[in-house]
């Protein structure tokens, strides 16, 4: 490496830092800003605090890294013009390309960072941060003797699977018990034509060699023509249909903000749900581990 590469990259580099020391402060002073009270009014110890702010740096860095290196960029060039380094660098028969190739390394690795960073790390911060507020509003409700959803639980659950025409409607679904409670699974055709129903007073759910397995308790098995109508409506005890594989935890995942989901979470979803609509998802999933080049 030259002096002159060596020169640019360390001015480069001081500007850099400052840059996303400074980024990070602010963001730190804003997450401290609106979640401390909440946290302190919850009983949280310091340490699930500061957890909770590192991990919300992290999720954010993928965003601050871009910004500060067009910063320190514009900077340092902009300094070196204005002291006629440039202009010298010039004269000396050095081009432009040649003189800012530090930069443009710096750039190529950068992206290169910022893409792991959407791919793993950010994902696992945005889950943490997630997990750390439910569970210390959860440990606060429950503390104060209120009634209180389990945490991994949700109620009037909706979910569409348009790989199976499956339509699923479940009045409380738990993660942790695996167990779901009035249950309803209509499956379509493709032209939308209603072919069966399961309704079941309650259903079981659990993970075998990696495929979600699912059992039906106390209901009717309805079958359905798409001309006639319904032909059939069995009683059964249990019922164990054979391609139920839906994902209880990505049921659940449709009851959030989009925005707060991770990017494995999402893809996870767009995975189970996709097809229809769900294109526009499946490129953005695809293309966020990249958005730095």
């Amino acid at each position: 490496m030259r002096i002159l590469d060596r020169y640019i990259l360390r001015e480069w580099a001081k500007v850099f830092t400052l840059c996303m020391a400074s980024f990070c402060g602010l963001l730190l002073v804003s997450d401290g800003y609106n979640w401390i009270p909440d946290f302190l009014g919850w009983g949280s110890s310091a340490w699930t605090i500061i957890t909770y702010l590192a991990n919300g740096v992290v999720a954010k860095v993928s965003i601050l890294i871009p910004v500060s290196l067009l910063v320190s960029t514009v900077f340092v060039l902009s300094a070196m013009n204005r002291n006629q380094e440039l202009a010298a660098a010039r004269a000396a028969g050095i081009g432009m390309w040649r003189l800012t190739a530090p930069l443009w390394w710096v750039g190529v690795v950068l992206a290169a960072v910022t893409a792991l960073l959407n791919a793993v790390w950010v994902p696992d911060a945005l889950e943490t941060q997630r997990n750390l507020e439910e569970r210390e509003r959860f440990n606060y409700i429950q503390a104060k003797g209120d009634a209180v959803v389990p945490i991994s639980q949700g109620e009037f659950v909706s979910f569409q699977n348009p790989k199976t025409g499956r339509f699923w409607l479940i009045s409380r679904l738990g993660l942790n018990s695996g167990q779901a409670y009035e249950v309803f699974v209509y499956t379509f055709d493709a032209r939308n034509r209603l072919l069966r129903c399961v309704a079941a007073r309650t259903a079981e759910f659990k993970k075998v060699d990696g495929v979600w397995k699912w059992t039906f308790r106390d209901g009717r098995d309805q079958r359905y023509d798409p001309v006639a109508g319904m032909v059939a409506q069995p009683h059964f005890d249990t019922l164990s249909p054979a391609g139920y594989d839906d994902d209880p935890e990505v049921m659940l995942f449709a009851r959030r903000e989009p925005r707060d989901l991770s990017l494995r979470e999402v893809a996870r979803y767009v995975d189970q749900a996709g097809g229809g609509d769900f294109g526009a998802w499946r490129c953005l999933c695809h293309a966020l581990p990249l958005d730095s080049v």
